[in-house]
């Protein structure tokens, strides 16, 4: 039965094959997009699976509460956490913190720059899963002078043939300080790991790099800290007992401590804005919108169609066909059609597989499937074909044989058929007023004054103590006029920064506490990235006393409650440093637009700056770069010319932003383009239909211009319904994603219109041809068969 079924189903898809053809260009499309966020979402959901145990490993983050009801999350915590707490809890049987650096690595006469090298303790590989290729695992990081690299990195300083090579034990000089000798190879972390490294080395070079306190201190956030708890350990009643830790060892502290299973990481934000988890959902709706679109195709040509089969259907119903048998016949045509379609989309697939990692910053590999992926698939193919075939089954088989022999069946369905127009494009409406949205966010985010200049602005980080350095630099700029200005500072700008509560002001009330965020820069620093004064001055070279006088932004004076020229010359406590406030910057933007401007510190701490800033001129760029060059090699001979462009960096930080609004975009077109294709097959069913009444109105005197119009007004009437529908949810659906930014744009009415203007011409030009078609048929080759 089911072969025979299968059989008359390829027969009825070739026979007629303009509906076979329509249906499966929608479907296909929609499966492709369904298969792509199908690796997507899978991709996600599978970050740092691979690591043993995982279930007991938990990441430690911290809360805060501010008098002033600020709300601050932190993903860092104090240096003495991690041991303490494996020393308190008899839960916890391992502990690991650490922070990531760059490092000059040179080994034999290869002088690297080398980003991500992690400083952590020796239970680093106990805690993680990482595979280890030369070495042993309970030994890597024991010797206080060793290193730990990847086997990129294996490759870059031994060969291609380092594994025929005596790998450990080779040495390795770190920012032309430290000799360091290999103690293992482990593989690169895995493309779905949370954790992303190149090399590991002990946890005290964190400490000869920025001193003994990161140890000891309770007061200061500065390490990541992660608990692996014994098996059957309750994690709950450990967060209740940990939550105050850090009061314990800090008296007065607001710290309150948080466990977060290490699995969910990756898909958490922990402030709540831009939530990964928000656009995994937002993707997964899209994909079923767009699915739901092609199966809404399926059923409209297939009831549209439903009068070529009326006969059919009589007679196998007149010789004994039960509807039991009819439902499971055109069941199997929808799966069949379905079956094919999944073909398709397959190939579609691979080959616009590469478009759609750059589209959306994946590196998806088509080995990352697993049966569990092939199974659903297999399963969203077989919903598909049911979904979309199961109203058309029951509908055609529910024929009176009688009444189609007779030629007295009247069609029903037509209300229902354009209930699921009107879906279709109400959808559709809704995904290019979101993609209108999150393009003009995204582009008012790139355009708005930023309160600095970031063009022509390069920046490098200079390892070691960067004070010798930072003189040199400083003294031989004068010599190149296209080098414009030259600052330091201990962190880019762009990406947000440091925070303390540990400062104090005039009026300041004792009771009060916040937390601000500051920044450590050298001269120039305002003048450098073009940021403007409000009032007062900035740090200079001809006041000593300057080591200890702030700049604070226009946020820190309203927090403080004064304005900007009566704060000028007011005393301010930053630490246990007592100076003025010698001036007070214009907001410029240090975080990313979904948080507001917050108040912001700025001090003049030189030795604390490894953050080069260089402004040169555009006029020749290529020569402004090679006089940085030229005094950069000058200052610090011994590490490598690596530069970024401050204004590419911005452009990073809103990446995710990037790739949402590329996916959004490719959502509508093909969201619009499935509706299109069903819009077109469903207008020359119409077309078929209307061709007595298109005669007879040419009969009577019709011009064509009122067939057309006749033709084509039950469609625009559809697509306006959708807009009246579709708008509205759009509107409200992009309101609420615009909240996570504390600025951003609003939905204006012209967006709205030119929506509604764009579905109704999109609409217009699918079915203007058939409408031509119709009007310009001869009424008597129509009329000479009624």
């Amino acid at each position: 039965m089911v072969k025979n079924y299968f059989t008359i189903a390829l027969r009825v898809l070739r026979r007629d094959r303009l509906f076979s053809i329509v249906n499966i260009l929608g479907l296909s499309v929609g499966l492709t997009t369904v298969l792509f966020i199908f690796l997507w979402v899978n991709d996600e959901i599978s970050f740092d699976k691979f690591h043993e145990e995982i279930e007991n490993i938990y990441y430690v983050y911290e809360h805060q509460e501010y008098s002033n009801g600020q709300s601050f999350y932190s993903y860092v915590t104090p240096g003495p956490l991690a041991p303490a707490l494996l020393e308190r809890y008899s839960e916890i049987e391992g502990a690991v913190r650490f922070t990531w650096a760059n490092f000059t690595i040179k080994v034999g006469d290869v002088l690297v720059n080398e980003d991500q090298v992690y400083m952590t303790d020796q239970s680093f590989f106990d805690v993680f899963s990482f595979r280890v290729l030369r070495g042993k695992r309970e030994t890597l990081l024991t010797d206080p002078s060793s290193i730990v690299i990847t086997r990129d990195l294996a490759i870059k300083y031994f060969g291609s043939d380092w594994e025929r090579q005596d790998v450990v034990g080779q040495a390795i000089r770190l920012d032309d300080k430290w000799n360091v000798a290999v103690s293992g190879v482990v593989e690169n972390p895995p493309r779905q790991s949370g954790l992303q490294f190149h090399a590991v080395v002990p946890f005290h070079f964190l400490a000869d790099r920025w001193g003994s306190w990161i140890e000891t201190d309770w007061g200061s956030n500065a390490l990541r800290t992660y608990v692996k708890l014994a098996n059957g350990a309750n994690a709950e009643a450990l967060a209740d007992a940990l939550r105050y830790e850090v009061e314990t060892h800090n008296e007065g502290s607001n710290v309150e401590l948080f466990l977060l299973p290490f699995e969910e990481l990756h898909l958490t934000a922990l402030n709540g804005k831009n939530d990964p988890k928000t656009y995994l959902r937002i993707f997964v709706v899209a994909a079923i919108f767009i699915l739901l679109i092609a199966c809404i195709n399926f059923t409209n040509l297939a009831t549209a169609r439903a009068m070529k089969r009326a006969k059919e259907i009589g007679v196998r119903k007149s010789i004994g066909a039960m509807r039991s048998q009819l439902i499971g016949q055109y069941l199997m045509e929808s799966l069949v059609l379905a079956l094919v379609s999944s073909i398709v989309a397959v190939g579609l697939a691979a080959v616009l597989l590469p478009w759609f990692n750059q589209a959306s910053g994946k590196q998806l590999l088509w080995t990352d499937v697993d049966a569990i992926f092939v199974a659903g698939l297999a399963i969203i193919v077989g919903f598909t074909g049911i979904f979309a075939g199961i109203y058309p089954a029951f509908y055609l088989s529910s024929f009176k044989p009688v009444e189609v022999l007779k030629g007295t069946v009247k069609l029903q369905g037509g209300l229902f058929r354009k209930a699921l127009v009107i879906l279709q494009f109400t959808l559709s409406t809704v995904l290019i007023l979101s993609t209108v949205v999150v393009n003009r966010q995204l582009s008012f985010m790139k355009s708005k004054d930023l309160g600095y200049k970031l063009e022509n602005v390069i920046y490098l980080e200079m390892k070691g103590d960067p004070q010798p350095g930072y003189k040199a630099l400083q003294a031989n700029a004068n010599r190149f006029p296209e080098i414009l200005s030259l600052t330091v500072a201990d962190q880019v700008p762009i990406n947000g920064g440091y925070s303390t509560s540990n400062m104090d002001w005039e009026g300041k009330d004792p009771e009060s506490d916040v937390n601000v965020y500051f920044i450590n820069t050298g001269y120039d620093y305002l003048q450098t990235l073009g940021i403007d004064l409000a009032a007062g001055r900035t740090h200079s070279r001809e006041f000593s006393t300057d080591t200890m006088n702030v700049v604070i932004n226009e946020a820190m004076a309203e927090l403080i409650g004064r304005s900007p020229d009566e704060l000028v010359g007011e005393r301010f406590r930053l630490w246990k440093n007592e100076g003025k406030i010698i001036g007070v910057a214009k907001n410029y933007h240090f975080e990313k637009m979904n948080a507001k401007i917050s108040p912001q510190v700025i001090s003049l701490s030189p030795r604390r700056s490894n953050n080069v800033m260089v402004r040169i001129s555009g006029a020749n760029l290529q020569q402004s770069l090679a006089s940085v060059r030229t005094i950069w090699e000058e200052a610090v001979p011994d590490q490598p010319f690596d530069y970024s462009f401050m204004d590419q960096e911005f452009n990073e930080v809103y990446e995710k932003e990037t790739q949402v609004s590329q996916l959004f975009t490719s959502f509508s077109v093909i969201a619009i383009l499935i509706s299109c294709i069903g819009l077109f097959g469903l207008a020359s069913f119409v077309a078929a239909q209307m061709r007595r009444e298109i005669g007879l109105r040419k009969v009577l005197g019709a011009t064509m211009q009122q067939i057309v119009f006749a033709f084509s007004k039950r469609f625009l009437g559809w697509v306006i319904v959708a807009n009246i529908i579709g708008l509205p949810v759009g509107y409200w659906l992009m309101n609420l994603w615009l909240e996570e930014y504390a600025y951003r744009i609003t939905v204006q009415p012209t967006m709205l219109a030119a929506v509604a203007l764009l579905t109704l011409g999109i609409t217009l030009t699918t079915i203007l041809h058939q409408s031509i078609s119709s009007a310009a048929t001869n009424p008597a080759d129509v009329l000479r068969h009624e």
